[in-house]
């Protein structure tokens, strides 16, 4: 997702607290809880955990911890506000897949359908002259 500057009526939150800010602002709006990696500006080589709400009927992203979310770049998924509320009950952390110490699978698995049986499916073999090797 490509940011887009905070919509009027929200104001910046508490910096470096991304995810207890989007879970409140998902829990006071009604909005879609997001998870994953957010680039705060498209020239940063990399990218940070982060947790921001979207607007889904304005299409617009609501990041009230970063100073200039328009200029931010999103890859995350969308945690259901059922599942974030279980999950910050359980844990007693804002943060959903990840908590400080690494990914939880088992979290994930709840509503990415996340799997930990291994994949047994083949490499699809192409024997097209015409297409390149890599």
């Amino acid at each position: 997702m490509v940011g887009t500057a905070l919509p009027e009526g929200y104001a910046l939150a508490a910096p470096r607290q991304c995810f207890r800010n989007a879970y409140d602002t998902a829990i006071d709006h009604g909005l879609a809880y997001f998870e994953g990696w957010g680039w705060p500006d498209a020239n940063d080589p990399l990218p940070y955990d982060h947790a921001w709400c979207l607007d889904l009927v304005t299409g617009e992203i609501v990041d009230q911890t970063w100073c200039a979310p328009e200029t931010a770049i999103y890859l995350g998924v969308h945690v259901p506000t059922g599942d974030l509320l279980q999950v910050v009950q359980e844990t007693g952390c804002y943060g959903v897949l990840d908590r400080g110490r690494g990914f939880d699978r088992a979290v994930a698995a709840r509503f990415l359908g996340w799997s930990e049986e291994p994949c047994r499916s083949q490499p699809n073999t192409c024997s097209d002259p015409r297409l390149p090797r890599f």
